[in-house]
């Protein structure tokens, strides 16, 4: 059979096997394989059997099927005459007939094997299906436990004595942290003093030292490196083994960046170096971590590589502390540290406000708190929160402001001990800081305060609606 008759071939069959099956392959265009051609695998690309009557002819076409892979073919469907070799080997009409009859058992093999696929495929949707849901309502739980957030690890405060590091254009200030690598979600930087200048950028890399991986990078424009603390996140956790961590700092511009100090570490490794050279000081520098490689919210008022704006984020107890009463009696209003809560306790007339400046941050679209009555002994209250902007604060002791519409939600009445979730979607982003506005108020079926312990956790903000 020449090169063109080759490659127009339906059937393969082995060398060995020609003489049994010969009749089959005068009723079939058909190809002779030689096991030890590699021509033959290349050339017919239209192959669609293999027929073999015996077991050397079997390996041989196996062979065959191994070298078109190799060539980027299909394997060709091997039927077996190994029992009926000699009934096709004579008669073209026989040996047609049981080609297709072969083909008809393959085909209905093959169907049934294929319907066990679809439903082993089924099986597996379905497990899928409930590994997810069972993941959704973990997130769920470790959310309503509060779990959800990121856990301060390393505190270097500043140092009493106000010491400072200085950053001058072109140069590079290097700190180790005394923490390793697993788990870092966060640091932050004490900025004593801003350039007097606004032209300029400080550069902030965060590096593994033992591969000197990046895990992040931060450009802070000169403009906004006001004094106080500067805390920059990462999407994700770190994970992976425990590494050191360097943080380098590098500044460019006209003037010069100030670095508040803390305590001078005891080991030498743990100072700071600027271009190198050995500073015996130690920056004031704070860290957090979360589960790792595990994404958790963002704090508010954080700084995320490249400028990414979070989809969530929380807001933090640095932020909740700032809660002030908008009431004659101030001690209405109390941040709990332990459980990172806001106690906005009822009162027995009016409503009891309390006000967090600044908290709805730019871009918000859901604000969102869960709100609970912590004690069994508590009267039933209701609870509401809203959004305004600060020119609309009020100057009435004990009134809430004039909310837009849409920016107060609704009043949620809870018996002790009962939580619930207040919920409040924007029409649109914000363009601006919004102050947030937390408010309890007596049920009408309740008579007295005490043990009124209402309180405000879990303040999320986001970014986008999510569809249901």
């Amino acid at each position: 059979m020449d090169g063109s008759e080759t490659r127009r071939a339906l059937l393969a069959i082995a060398d060995v096997d020609k003489d049994r099956l010969s009749a089959l392959a005068e009723a079939i265009p058909s190809t002779i394989v030689d096991p030890n051609a590699d021509e033959t695998a290349a050339m017919t690309g239209g192959l669609a059997f293999a027929a073999f009557a015996s077991d050397d002819g079997r390996a041989a076409l196996e062979r065959l099927n191994t070298r078109r892979s190799l060539h980027g073919l299909a394997p060709a469907m091997m039927i077996d005459f190994r029992e009926d070799g000699t009934a096709v080997q004579h008669s073209s009409a026989n040996a047609t007939a049981a080609l297709f009859a072969k083909i008809g058992e393959s085909a209905h093999m093959l169907a049934a094997r294929n319907v066990d696929l679809m439903r082993q495929a089924a099986q597996i949707r379905h497990v899928n299906e409930e590994t997810l849901y069972a993941f959704e309502k973990l997130e769920r739980f470790v959310t309503g436990l509060g779990g959800a957030t990121r856990t301060e690890r390393l505190s270097l405060l500043p140092s009493p004595r106000s010491i400072t590091l200085s950053i001058e254009s072109g140069q590079t200030l290097v700190q180790r942290l005394p923490i390793g690598s697993a788990g870092l979600s966060d640091i932050a930087i004490l900025v004593a003093n801003a350039p007097t200048a606004h032209d300029g950028h400080l550069q902030v890399d965060v590096r593994t030292a033992d591969d000197n991986a990046l895990a992040g990078a931060w450009l802070i424009p000169a403009r906004e490196l006001a004094p106080g603390w500067h805390r920059l996140a990462l999407p994700s956790a770190l994970s992976g083994d425990q590494r050191s961590v360097l943080v380098a700092l590098s500044w460019v511009g006209p003037s010069t960046v100030e670095l508040r100090c803390a305590l001078r570490h005891p080991e030498s490794r743990m100072q700071a170096s600027v271009d190198g050279r050995a500073q015996g000081l130690t920056l004031a520098i704070k860290a957090w971590t979360f589960v790792e490689g595990c994404e958790a919210p963002v704090a508010v008022g954080s700084r995320l590589p490249a400028s990414e704006l979070p989809e969530r984020s929380y807001v933090p107890g640095s932020m909740l502390e700032q809660a002030e009463s908008l009431n004659a009696k101030p001690e209405n209003v109390e941040y709990k540290a332990s459980d990172h809560s806001v106690l906005v306790h009822v009162l027995i007339e009016g409503v009891s406000v309390a006000r967090i400046p600044g908290a709805a941050v730019a871009g918000t679209r859901i604000v969102s708190a869960r709100a609970l009555t912590r004690s069994e002994k508590a009267p039933v209250a209701e609870y509401a929160l809203g959004v305004a902007p600060a020119a609309a604060r009020p100057q009435t002791p004990g009134t809430p402001p004039e909310f837009a519409p849409g920016r107060v939600t609704e009043w949620l009445t809870l018996t002790p001990m009962e939580s619930g979730r207040l919920d409040l979607v924007l029409d649109a982003p914000v363009d601006e800081p919004l102050d947030l506005y937390l408010m309890t108020r007596l049920h009408p079926s309740a008579k007295r305060v005490t043990w009124g312990w209402t309180t405000f956790d879990q303040i999320r903000l986001e970014r986008r609606v999510l569809l249901s």
